[in-house]
């Protein structure tokens, strides 16, 4: 017979392994209570991260709000984070897929180069593939490839109306956002602070986002540690909790046939073990299946949405079920930051004390005491960082103190604190590019940012190829924006010349040139500059291959003066903008070199954006040089799928032609086409163009030469391939160029 004490034994063991089950089991089993429960059910909204994948999150929310399911609390990790903060302050489900599908997400995460380099009075100097700190030592890698300017600016457009909401818990619907403690890995639930930098903390991936500095911690992107925020959802109050998990689970063995996925899948251990213990705590899991790689399709944008929305639909009965007995979801009241705030002041902190306030409020342009709206300092911070200066520039605003070295607070009166991390002050630059005429060629920089003075900067170049070029230049600017500008350069290059009778290359001329110049005038941020100019040059050409030898040198000096604009976006194939080229230069004997000449050019053109991927290009040249004593090199010329820039004003891209097939004292061209991106970063455009050169000035329509061209390119990492097809008459076989690489 058993004992009373083993008996009591027995019923302690049962009771706790009841104990242990009830703790330990699934949130499914606890949550769904019935309809009699007296237990009023909180629903909570956890959204992973995923990138472009988490998008889908936004079907989700669609499904949810018209079959009348309650959100009382939403969490998010990195692209979750995006959505549900954006939902936590009001935007419908609607708002949000139209934000999605507007968003110039390449323009986002794209810019891997940094901010604009600062203005040049030569600025139609090609790009690098990569520019990199340079330090003593030599370059060095990068902490991380994309500053997230773009980012901030983009998220705090967006969640103005709650500016002034620093306790997450107050808005619309209670949020937080999950980013990891950079120096301890712990995941950080956030809830408080300045909105728009918390959920860029959240998606700060490290290697290519900028960590984000939040007080005394740095924050990198949640998803590290929790990409499912499930617990957090919990921790602010859910009782039931709806889990939308777009996370990519791990590969299979016989699937890791590359070095980059062994390395991805080992990252991706710790994150997966997190999933799988968050996906205990919730009661319903929408788990999303996307092919490998979608995470930066975000041009699918309107597929994944409708991924999330059919994943809900289907699992609309267990939804249903998990949240029986919950309270409708009433959008809290919050006090909305009103469409125009009053700024008091403007207070500066740096990463580094050589920033001074006074540059960076010049920079700014902002008026204090003053009113300032959401798009007021979009634009401000858009001016400043194209400057060149900064590496990254953001702002908060906060509450004036009742008392304060500014005075007297007025009701709603704002101190907006701006935060500025200066550029490297030096960098190395690198191209590579590949195209017809002049084979391989090597380009190498060296950017000195606050030479002599916070707005000055060095620029060297190196090209080595065929074509040669050693050149460097100083410019001065009396403060950021519109400024005094004043420099000087040294240019030294050498390059080939054909010659052209009919239609034939006769000959091949060695161009050798040796000039240095100074300049004074005007420049407004990065992309317009006004100067005069005077220039000094020693040009010598030798015939290379002829029938008959020939040595030809030459020094003159000339005064002049140009505008230079470049207003175009980024990359090879740009969506969007327009470049402008005006100069007049003046030779006479009476100022040294023997020869009298002048020369004059205007080149604009522009893409002009008609649909998010379809864009009309064009372009118009006209110019002209007079007097007997022309030196050759300063000689128009058309011809080539290609622009070179050794002679940028004088050497233009003509489809139909060979590079430098059509030589003379006058030019006039006219281009225009239409350029498509049929899938992100892949482009194809079709071109028509006509022109001449005359021997001096004239006008005379029928002797223009038509071209066409059509173009293939994509944009990748190690700069943009293009495939070009030109043709003049359409009775031969088209001309074939394919030109790779970055531009200069």
């Amino acid at each position: 017979m058993m004992s009373i004490a083993v008996m009591k034994s027995a019923v302690h063991a049962s009771w706790l392994a009841l104990l242990v089950a009830a703790f330990s089991a699934p949130r499914t089993i606890a949550a769904q209570s019935g309809p009699d429960s007296t237990a009023e059910v909180t629903v909570g909204l956890a959204l992973s991260g995923g990138s472009a994948k988490g998008l889908a999150h936004i079907g989700v929310l669609r499904v949810l709000e018209e079959r009348g399911v309650p959100v009382h609390v939403v969490t998010g990790t990195s692209m979750g984070a995006i959505v549900g903060g954006l939902h936590a302050i009001g935007f419908s489900p609607q708002r949000l897929e139209d934000v999605a599908l507007e968003v110039d997400w390449d323009g986002l995460f794209g810019n891997l180069g940094g901010p604009p380099e600062p203005p040049s009075f030569d600025n139609s100097r090609g790009q690098h593939i990569i520019t990199l700190p340079l330090t003593r030592s030599g370059p060095r890698l990068p902490s991380n490839l994309i500053s997230g300017q773009a980012i901030f600016q983009l998220l705090a457009r967006l969640t103005w109306p709650a500016h002034d909401v620093r306790d997450f818990r107050l808005l619309a619907t209670p949020f937080a956002a999950v980013a990891v403690d950079f120096e301890t890995g712990e995941a950080v639930r956030l809830d408080s602070g300045f909105l728009p930098q918390a959920i860029q903390a959240s998606m700060a991936l490290p290697s290519i986002f900028e960590p984000v500095k939040i007080g005394d911690r740095v924050f990198i992107d949640g998803g590290v540690t929790r990409n499912l925020p499930a617990q957090d959802a919990i921790d602010l109050g859910a009782s039931v909790v709806i889990c939308s998990d777009v996370s990519e689970p791990l590969l299979p063995a016989d699937s890791i046939a590359t070095a980059l996925k062994a390395v991805s899948q080992a990252i991706s251990f710790a994150g997966n073990r997190s999933n799988e213990e968050q996906r205990v705590l919730c009661d319903v899991v929408l788990r999303m299946q996307f092919e490998r790689g979608a995470g930066m399709e975000f041009n699918r944008a309107a597929e994944w949405i409708a991924l999330g929305d059919s994943v809900a639909r289907a699992n609309i009965a267990a939804i249903r079920a998990a949240v029986r007995g919950s309270r409708p979801a009433v959008a809290r009241q919050f006090s909305e930051t009103p469409d125009s705030i009053a700024v008091r002041t403007v207070r500066v902190t740096s990463n580094d004390d050589r920033l001074k306030q006074k540059t960076v409020l010049a920079s700014l342009k902002i008026d204090t005491p003053g009113w300032a709206t959401a798009e007021m300092l979009d634009t401000a911070l858009d001016r400043a960082y194209r400057g060149g200066r900064y590496r990254l520039i953001r702002y908060r605003p906060d509450s004036v103190p009742d008392r304060d070295e500014t005075g007297p607070a007025t009701t709603g009166e704002r101190v907006l604190t701006v935060y500025a991390e200066r550029v490297d002050p030096a960098k190395f630059g690198f191209g590579f590019r590949y195209e017809g005429r002049y084979k391989a060629s090597l380009l190498m920089s060296g950017i000195f940012h606050g030479v002599g003075n916070a707005t000055s900067d060095v620029r060297i170049d190196l090209r080595l190829g065929q074509q040669f070029r050693f050149a460097g230049d100083y410019l001065h600017r009396s403060k950021p924006g519109l400024a005094l500008a004043a420099g000087g350069g040294i240019d030294v290059n050498r390059t080939p010349f054909d010659v052209f009778e009919e239609g034939q290359a006769v000959a091949e001329l060695d161009f050798r040139t040796a000039a240095a110049n100074g300049v004074a005038g005007f420049a407004l941020g990065s992309r317009l500059v006004a100067a005069l100019r005077v220039h000094g040059e020693y040009s010598r050409w030798r015939t290379a291959i002829a029938p008959e030898a020939g040595d030809t040198s030459v020094t003159f000096y000339t005064i002049g003066g140009a505008i230079r604009g470049n207003w175009y976006g980024t990359g090879y194939f740009p969506r969007s903008g327009a470049a402008l080229l005006v100069k007049s230069e003046f030779a006479s004997s009476t100022i040294g070199g023997g020869l009298t000449f002048s020369h004059h050019i205007v080149d604009a053109g522009a893409h002009i954006p008609v649909h998010s991927r379809v864009s009309i290009l064009t372009r118009a040249t006209a110019g002209a040089a007079f007097g007997d004593e022309l030196p050759l090199n300063y000689v128009f010329t058309l011809g080539g799928a290609s622009q070179y820039y050794i002679l940028p004003d004088r050497q233009f891209q003509f489809f139909g032609l060979e590079m430098q097939e059509l030589a003379g004292r006058a030019i006039q061209r006219f281009s225009l086409g239409l350029q498509t991106e049929p899938i992100t970063n892949v482009f194809a455009s079709v071109q028509w163009n006509t022109g001449t050169t005359y021997d001096e000035w004239d006008f005379d329509i029928e002797q223009y030469i038509n071209g066409y061209a059509v173009t293939f390119g994509a944009e990748t990492l190690l700069g943009a391939i293009a495939l070009t097809l030109s043709e003049r008459t359409f009775k031969e076989a088209p001309n074939v160029r394919i030109d790779f690489g970055s531009r200069f």
